[in-house]
């Protein structure tokens, strides 16, 4: 359904927020950027915690959400991809924060949702981002 080799790697293309997932059961990113001419919101779900620091075939999910178009794809489930490898240091001087990088795939395509049509195949991906755990006040 989209057909587009992303590399967000600029800080002027694209936005990242990471941080523990609603239901507090991991990881979330989410990354905004472009494809062509259409805003994409990427979300990559991560099995882990603030506690992990380095981690090997880790069990994910991923979203691809093409905004203003309506269309959601997804996994469904933290089966059909793995971070292969990741890690997650703590960023100097503020707590809670870190900086997570890590390497996954997918074995499954992200179908479509609702009353869309076709998948969106995330073959692999490369993540370096900020990732922020709440503190209690």
């Amino acid at each position: 359904a989209i057909e587009a080799e992303l590399d967000w790697s600029s800080p002027t293309t694209t936005q990242c927020i990471g941080g523990p997932r609603p239901t507090e059961d991991g990881l979330r990113l989410v990354f905004k950027g472009t494809a062509g001419p259409d805003p994409l919101l990427v979300i990559i779900g991560v099995g882990i915690g603030e506690a992990v620091t380095a981690a090997r075939n880790v069990p994910a999910s991923v979203t691809v959400v093409r905004e203003g178009a309506g269309e959601f794809f997804a996994t469904q489930g933290d089966e059909k991809c793995a971070v292969d490898e990741l890690n997650q240091d703590p960023v100097a001087g503020q707590l809670g924060r870190y900086r997570f990088t890590g390497r996954g795939y997918c074995t499954q395509p992200a179908r479509a949702v609702g009353t869309g049509a076709g998948a969106v195949l995330v073959s692999r991906f490369d993540v370096d981002a900020i990732v922020e755990y709440p503190r209690e006040p």
